[in-house]
């Protein structure tokens, strides 16, 4: 549980954020805490103080490294890429085995464990970076290999860094060694990092998430100085009837992380040149270059406000190359770039829903702008993160050609509703619906109150639908929403609630605790660790009101319908995938189908030659996702007791050795450096995972 008892000058890390800093004033709910230069507000929920064991695993890693070194005879390790000797007990090391990182790991799952030791890899790296390290060492043993893949999996997405096995004399065969260099031109494009790369002693961060409809960047950096430019760069595609297509750019740079000095008029003042380029093949269909400066403020020591930048651009329909540059001035050598295709395209002849542009603030024009649309002056939301601090979600989109495609006389429907981005399962909680009149462009406002929305990936999602509910128009954009603090009890549900609820059923601890382990799949963490706490205490009351409180948080006009439903999914998983040792539930084929859903094809093979059990399930989509595909095999041979060994889904387990696993049957023995298993009489599972049936 966190540490409720902070000091100002306590070192702490923030829960689920890859987050640290110091206390600055603390009260008996929040804290507020220097971050990189950024003083920001935290619930006292989210904080933890630094534990012994987590300064082990950075400031006192050394030790280990040194011990290892004085019981091996060897005072320096040679580095092949960077020469010279260095010396052990100058290298940080990490210990990914997850009784070094934990103290107790026991609440849990199997398939669990893996993400969390990237998580602490991740931030480990992260770590070592901002401290300007040279080389660190990460232990992850020899097992199965999937530790050791995945990590240098993630290295390979930094072009500054090298890695390779680490000394045998000092870990075996369980250790890489990382070396933390220069940079050599163009980046390898990865999950996290894209754009071309800062020649010096270390590269650019640049962290990226795509949208179906709305794009988002957070360009940032740190290249040998504790300050950091962070920038916000998103763009809506709009269709003007008069004059065509247009695309609106959003760019938000963080103030508190450029330099401020004295303009002419005695005042502090920031600024970032940029370059904006549109390409169309070779042909530049626009360029702009600009300097954006922020507002003017008297004291340097005072905060330094953000500052927002729009334009409007427009372009013929077309397919794009959008080019972006950012520096500061005062820090010219350091350029950072980003590019990226887009598509402009407004059929006629289709009900068209424009990009989905989220608000920050809506206010009625009194003086026509560029932030004017519809008789309001919008302030865009430049992110795709909403904070615990946000309680509103408000958002403006446009409707194009009603009048030109058969719409009835009588308007249409449209819906607009939150739903999980993982399975798509709409949050009935949060489902709204507007009667529209056809118009040439129909301009509309809508927000959603997400003070009680749970933490998790989302899609706001925009519906045009007919009087017999033929979907006409979709469009959809992503956001991640972080709410800690928000629980299930925070919905006070009563115990009269509960009396008039359908929870009223299930009176027993033993079958209700049994009902609420089955919500495994498809809870947050946080909702996981109330579960097995319940378990244990066996409190009647505290589970009914959990219980309800889950289901009210999915569906508050029908909770027990929601739960009906999920229920026969429970059964059936267990009627399928149970075991003599586990509920269906508890499996990862049945974890997998509760959490996705019903995959569109499942190929089954138990009894190719050389092979064990294996079933490869594939998805055409899971939420933003597309051509997913799931890898289980049964190596006990004991009937059903199959286990994940690979899946291309982001947090899933990834193994690119998996048909090495797979064929271990007949061949225990293979070349350490071999990805792929061939020349097995019938082999057929690398054919059905690269084409489903």
């Amino acid at each position: 549980m966190p540490d409720n008892k902070f000091s100002i000058g306590d070192k702490v890390r923030i829960l689920n954020e890859r987050m640290e800093g110091v206390i600055t004033c603390v009260t008996d709910e929040k804290g507020i805490v220097m971050v990189e230069g950024m003083e920001l507000d935290f619930p006292l929920s989210q904080l933890v103080r630094y534990s012994e064991k987590e300064k082990t695993i950075y400031e006192n890693s050394v030790r280990k490294v040194k011990k290892r070194s004085a019981e091996s005879g060897k005072q320096a390790v040679k580095s092949p890429w960077m020469g010279g000797q260095i010396h052990p007990a100058e290298i940080p090391c990490i210990d990914l085995h997850i009784e070094k990182l934990l103290d107790d790991y026991s609440h849990f799952e199997k398939h669990e464990i893996l993400p969390y030791q990237l998580k602490m890899f991740q931030q480990f790296l992260d770590r070592c970076v901002l401290d300007q390290k040279q080389k660190f060492y990460a232990i992850h043993g020899v097992g199965d290999g999937r530790l050791k893949n995945e990590i240098r999996n993630i290295l390979s997405h930094y072009d500054f860094i090298r890695h390779h096995d680490a000394p045998y004399s000092l870990f075996g065969f369980g250790a890489t060694e990382v070396v933390i260099g220069k940079g050599d031109g163009e980046q390898k494009t990865g999950d996290r990092e894209t754009g071309r790369q800062n020649r010096g002693w270390r590269g650019k961060y640049v962290f990226f998430g795509f949208l179906l409809t709305l794009h988002f960047i957070i360009l940032s950096a740190s290249a040998g100085s504790s300050q950091s430019i962070r920038a916000y760069f998103s763009y809506a595609r709009f269709l003007s009837p008069a004059d065509g297509p247009y695309i609106e750019t959003y760019l938000s740079v963080i103030g508190s992380t450029v330099i401020f000095s004295k303009n002419k008029d005695g005042k502090w003042q920031g600024g970032t040149d940029i370059v904006m380029i549109f390409r169309k093949d070779t042909i530049i269909a626009y360029i702009d270059k600009f300097t954006l400066l922020s507002p003017e403020i008297s004291d340097s020591a005072g905060d330094k406000p953000n500052f927002l930048n729009q334009k409007r651009i427009s372009l013929r329909e077309g397919d794009y190359i959008i080019e972006l540059e950012i520096k500061d001035p005062l820090k010219p050598e350091k350029v950072f770039a980003h590019s990226e295709k887009i598509s402009i395209s407004f059929p006629e002849d289709k009900l068209v829903i424009s990009d989905i542009e989220p608000v920050e603030s809506a206010v009625k024009t009194a003086t026509p702008g560029i932030l004017t649309k519809s008789g309001f002056d919008l302030i865009p939301y430049v992110s795709d993160f909403y904070p615990e601090s946000s309680v509103k979600l408000k958002f403006y989109a446009e409707i194009y050609n009603t009048k030109k495609n058969s719409v009835p006389a009588g308007g249409f429907l449209l819906s607009y509703f939150l739903e999980s981005a993982e399975t798509e399962r709409k949050q009935e909680r949060f489902a709204r619906h507007s009667r529209q009149e056809c118009r040439d462009v129909i301009p509309f406002f809508g927000e959603f109150d997400i003070e009680k929305l749970p933490s998790g990936n989302y899609n706001l999602t925009l519906e045009i639908r007919d009087k017999t509910n033929n979907l006409l128009a979709q469009k959809k954009i992503f956001f991640q929403r972080s709410n800690p603090a928000f629980a299930v009890d925070s919905l006070a549900i009563s115990e009269d609630e509960i009396k008039t609820s359908f929870v009223t059923q299930y009176s027993g601890t033993d079958s209700l605790a049994e009902h609420i382990r089955c919500l495994h799949p498809i809870c947050p963490l946080k909702e996981r660790d109330q579960i097995e706490i319940m378990a244990a205490q066996r409190d009647l009351q505290v589970m009914q009101k959990f219980f309800l409180g889950f289901w009210l948080a999915r569906n508050g006009s029908d909770p027990e319908g929601e739960w009906r439903k999920y229920l026969v999914l429970v059964k059936k998983v267990h009627k399928h995938y149970a075991t003599s040792i586990q509920k269906g539930y508890e499996t990862d084929r049945g974890r997998v189908y509760l959490q996705y859903g019903e995959p569109n094809s499942i190929q089954k093979s138990e009894h190719e030659p050389s092979a064990y059990p294996y079933e490869i399930w594939h998805y055409y989509k899971i939420g933003r996702y597309s051509n997913i595909t799931f890898v289980f095999i049964d190596e006990s041979l004991a009937g059903n007791r199959y286990e994940l060994a690979h899946s291309d889904m982001i947090g899933e387990i990834k193994d690119p050795k998996w048909q090495l696993r797979m064929y271990k049957r007949t061949t225990p023995f293979s070349d350490i450096d071999e990805d792929e298993k061939g020349g097995h009489y019938g082999g057929k599972a690398g054919e059905k995972f690269i084409i489903p049936k």
